[in-house]
């Protein structure tokens, strides 16, 4: 009977491996398909106009003395140059755009405090004792 256990599982286990493999299998061939549903039908419409695509680039002058007025504001407030190349560098690449950083703060002290204050209420909450009633019959 012990053998006739053991050989059911291993079946069982040997189905359901070959099963998930296939399901993978089969994952990853719908996950490859992708690529293919995003190119566009149209190769010749889409290298006659390659500068409509993109995104208008200003003047390197004006971009320039944007950044180093932003620069010379940031300085003043204690914030350092790289810093604000850095923010506005991110900012662009996020946006997709140009931006204008006005005012860079640091928030010193406040990062952790709300976490840490959750996590004592949560500890705290945990050593609650309830009390039960004993019924005590008279």
């Amino acid at each position: 009977m012990n053998l006739e256990l053991l050989v059911q599982g291993l079946q069982l286990t040997l189905v359901g491996v070959t099963v998930v493999f296939f399901g993978l299998l089969l994952l990853v061939g719908v996950i490859s398909l992708f690529r293919y549903i995003e190119q566009p039908k149209d190769k010749s419409q889409l290298e006659s106009t390659p500068a409509a695509s993109a995104l208008p680039i200003p003047p390197a002058a004006s971009a320039a003395d944007e950044v180093a007025r932003q620069i010379s504001a940031a300085t003043d407030a204690g914030v350092s140059p790289a810093l604000v190349v850095v923010l506005a560098a991110a900012a662009h690449e996020m946006l997709g755009q140009p931006v204008r950083i006005t005012r860079v703060r640091y928030r010193a002290g406040l990062g952790d405090q709300g976490w840490a204050q959750l996590g004592r209420v949560g500890i705290m909450a945990g050593h609650q004792v309830v009390r039960q009633r004993a019924n005590v019959k008279k």
